[in-house]
Parts: C-alpha cells; sequence; structure tokens
C-alpha cells in the first residue's frame, strides 16, 4: 500500500523532470513530430487539420515548455530558463499553418495509418456492437455475467490477501533492479522487462492459493476444455468492441476536459527506451507493455482483487474499486487516471461477461499496443533528427 501512497503523490506533484531522463530533448522531438503530422498531406487527408487545430497546439506548445522552465528553475534542474525559451518559439513557429517542415519517414507515417484505421474500425465496430446488444438485451431477459470466474477466489477477504501477495511479488522484481550488481547493459535490458520477468512469479501466487487449492492450473487462467470456437469467436468480438469503446472514450475526454489539463499530461503515456533507446531496449519495452504488463496486471487487478470483490459485492463495486486501485498506481494525472479507470471497468466487464481471464488479457495487450505503435513512429522520426 506504500507504493500506492507514493504514487498517487507523485501523479499529483510530479512532472516531465520527475518522469523523464531529459524532458527538453523529448519534448521537442514530440513538437516536430506533431508538426510534421499535421502538415502531412496523406496523413491530413485521415484526420483533416484546420487553421483552429493549428492554432491549438501552438498554445499547447507553448503552455508545456513555460511549465518546463519554470518547474525547471524551482526544483533546480535548470539554472537559466533563456535556452528553453528559444525552443518554445522554435516549437510554436512549427504549428504555423503555413510552415515549411519536412514530410514523416516512411515508417512512421504507415505506423501511424494503421493506429488511425484500427482506431476508428474498433470504434465504429464498437458503437454497432453496442446496438445491438441492447437490443438483445431488451428483447431476451438472461443473464449478463458468465456463471463462474476462471480464477477461483475463496471469498472476498481471501482475494484481498492474495492480491497483496501477488502485489508485493510484483514489488520485489521491480526493486531487484536496484540491488542487483549488474552491468549497464544488463540493468537496462532487466528495466526494460520488469513486466515479463514478474509472470512467472505472480502466476505461481495465483497458482499456490487460488488455483491449486480448486486442481486447477491452465483453466485458473481460463484455458481448458470449456472453450469453444463460438465462445472464442464471441470473445474476440466483444474484446474489439471494448477496445473501441476505449478510444470513444478517449475521444469524448479530449472534448470534455480543459486544453490546459490535455496540454500538461503529454510526457504520462511516453516511454524513452522505446523512443529514443537501443533497438534491443526498444523491443523488451515493447514485449513489456504488450506481453508481461497486460499478463501481470490482469492477473493482479482483475484475477484477485476484482474476483475477490466481486465474489462479495457484485459487479459494480467490483470494477470501480479494483479500477481505482488500478488507475492510481498507474500514477497519471486527472485525463490519464480517468482513462485508466475507464480501461479498468471494461477489462472487469470482459472478465465477468466471460469469465475467462485470457480475455482481458488480450484485450489488455492490443490495448496496449495501440499505444505503443506511434511510440515506433516517433522512434523512426527520431533518427532522422
Amino acid at each position: 500500500m506504500w507504493d500506492v501512497y507514493t504514487v498517487v503523490t507523485f501523479s499529483v506533484n510530479g512532472g516531465p523532470w520527475d518522469s523523464l531522463d531529459d524532458p527538453v530533448i523529448t519534448l521537442s522531438t514530440m513538437n516536430e513530430y506533431e508538426s510534421r503530422t499535421m502538415h502531412d498531406a496523406i496523413l491530413c487527408s485521415l484526420d483533416p487539420t484546420s487553421t483552429t487545430d493549428f492554432v491549438q497546439s501552438a498554445k499547447d506548445a507553448q503552455q508545456n515548455w513555460d511549465d518546463l522552465r519554470d518547474e525547471g528553475i524551482e526544483i533546480g534542474a535548470i539554472d537559466d530558463g533563456d535556452e528553453l525559451d528559444t525552443r518554445r518559439d522554435e516549437a510554436v513557429a512549427l504549428f504555423a499553418s503555413d510552415a515549411q517542415v519536412e514530410s514523416l519517414p516512411t515508417i512512421s507515417r504507415v505506423a501511424l495509418i494503421v493506429a488511425s484505421v484500427t482506431s476508428l474500425s474498433t470504434m465504429l465496430f464498437s458503437i454497432g456492437w453496442l446496438g445491438v446488444i441492447l437490443w438483445k438485451r431488451k428483447r431476451h431477459a438472461q443473464s449478463q455475467f458468465a456463471s463462474t470466474l476462471s480464477m477461483p477466489i475463496a471469498g472476498a477477504w481471501y482475494g484481498l490477501i492474495v492480491f497483496l501477495y501477488a502485489f508485493i511479488a510484483l514489488d520485489a522484481v521491480m526493486w531487484s533492479t536496484y540491488v542487483l550488481s549488474l552491468s549497464d547493459a544488463w540493468l537496462e535490458r532487466v528495466g526494460a522487462s520488469v513486466m515479463v520477468l514478474a509472470i512467472p512469479l505472480v502466476a505461481c501466487v495465483a497458482w499456490l492459493f487460488c488455483a491449486r487449492p480448486n486442481h486447477l492450473f491452465l483453466e485458473a487462467f481460463g484455458f481448458g476444455s470449456r472453450i469453444t470456437q463460438m465462445n472464442v469467436r464471441a470473445t474476440l468480438a466483444m474484446i474489439a468492441a471494448v477496445i473501441g469503446l476505449d478510444g470513444v472514450v478517449l475521444t469524448l475526454l479530449s472534448y470534455v476536459l480543459p486544453e490546459s489539463s490535455q496540454a500538461n499530461v503529454w510526457w504520462e503515456s511516453l516511454d524513452e527506451k522505446l523512443m529514443f533507446g537501443s533497438a534491443s531496449s526498444a523491443i523488451l519495452t515493447s514485449l513489456d507493455a504488450v506481453v508481461g504488463a497486460p499478463v501481470v496486471e490482469e492477473i493482479i487487478f482483475r484475477g484477485l482483487l476484482f474476483g475477490g470483490l466481486f465474489s462479495r459485492w457484485g459487479f459494480w463495486p467490483a470494477a470501480l474499486g479494483s479500477s481505482i486501485v488500478f488507475a492510481s498506481v498507474h500514477g497519471y494525472g486527472l485525463e490519464g487516471s480517468i482513462s485508466v479507470l475507464t480501461t479498468g471497468t471494461f477489462l472487469c466487464w470482459i472478465y465477468a461477461r466471460t469469465g475467462r481471464l485470457w480475455a482481458p488479457m488480450l484485450a489488455h495487450g492490443l490495448l496496449n499496443a495501440i499505444v505503443v505503435l506511434p511510440q515506433f513512429a516517433i522512434r523512426e522520426f527520431a533518427q532522422t533528427m
């Protein structure tokens, strides 16, 4: 629980100087990347850029640089803000509608097109799918959730205790990077794959306290003879719909939340290892995000925490309670916390609906892949700067 307190405190007081190794280079790269994207003729045909968009991006860039300068001076990270003011003026100039900027690299452009098409198609699918579900529920009175969850929990308090054990196991792997005597190269590799390394330990905790007493192994994670082709197809449809609904929520947040709130969180989902690190570090970081984090976090937050609360208090209290904890440990600000809270609730719904833990794992992995893909586009772009 100390970790939760620490991360929540950081999310309130933290900033780019705390989160990034070199926020000046990162923000410069982000500004130029965004500017080239907004001026790119092909990408603009997918998402037309108006004069208002350029004006707002210029305002965001100015605010980001001013905040970075003020925070840097306040904490002693920089002595003089003149250099940052110069970079701010250069960044704002990039967002003039008639600014002359170079084209994006082809790989970056392809990655962005794939991400945009995937996001748009799943959003459209989710809206249609939601309409069908609501229509069916109106015509047929049937239970919304599976009769049993794949990860057996003896009770709410038992689930909370095992959740803490699993969280401690994850902590042990994370803190090992600080105590192990490794070379810088190996330390970078271990740091980029903490979640993947934590999979055996966290899975072992879940198996030892939940699956083994019920004579289960793979069945506890949703794999086994009960899976049929129809179940898989229906589950994949639900996963696609949830990914789309998550995109709808993010789009709505961009309209509801004030522009200043959105501009202030530009650093939250960035990973410098992925954007600027070595090729091996970028690959390991991607695997950690797309494979490691979904498996570990779904076991801990959906399998154990949500499963324990669900057995006692039902879906909504369990989903909201576990998702609030899930959002808290990510350490994001307002927009990021709302996004993660919503995502966590959707993942709880998939688990409760299918009864299989692999379903939210897959959905979580695909959602993270959508976040990782644009950062690969930035990586390819950064190589040309």
